[in-house]
């Protein structure tokens, strides 16, 4: 499983591009990650009020990268992320195949448990389409229309 609680020091939460991209499928998924409470709003708002207010914790976002280039409600949600890491010191935010990795296109993937934090690449054949902005291409995705 990818959850680990917040709240420990040390703990993780590894969060997946796909499940940010759209306004419904980014805050329920966020909500049950975190375990936000129940009063959570379900908006960028109320998204950055209980970052902000969580103990010791660090997010991975893999595929962070996707989610700029493809622009629209994932880039906001990664926007959110970094903003709310700012303001709360003891939130960390880990964006895995952003860092320097030798890639050829930079998309990696962060596997958990790998404890010297090697990266590996992301099997490009099975990830899912996405619209791109300005006509980008990421080799092996292929675009929506």
């Amino acid at each position: 499983m990818n959850r680990e609680v917040c709240g420990d020091r040390g703990k993780r939460v590894v969060l997946r591009w796909e499940k940010l991209l759209s306004r419904d499928t980014a805050h329920p998924y966020l909500a049950e990650m975190l375990d936000f409470p129940a009063y959570y709003g379900k908006n960028l708002d109320a998204l950055y009020d209980c970052l902000t207010d969580l103990g010791e914790c660090t997010l991975v976002v893999e595929g962070a990268g996707i989610l700029r280039r493809a622009g629209g409600y994932g880039e906001r949600v990664l926007r959110v992320l970094e903003e709310a890491s700012r303001a709360n010191p003891a939130l960390g935010l880990v964006c895995p195949e952003e860092e320097k990795t030798g890639s050829d296109h930079g998309i990696h993937r962060l596997f958990p448990g790998e404890e010297d934090r090697r990266l590996r690449p992301v099997d490009r054949g099975k990830a899912p389409g996405i619209t791109l902005r300005d006509g980008e291409n990421i080799p092996g995705i292929t675009p929506r229309d």
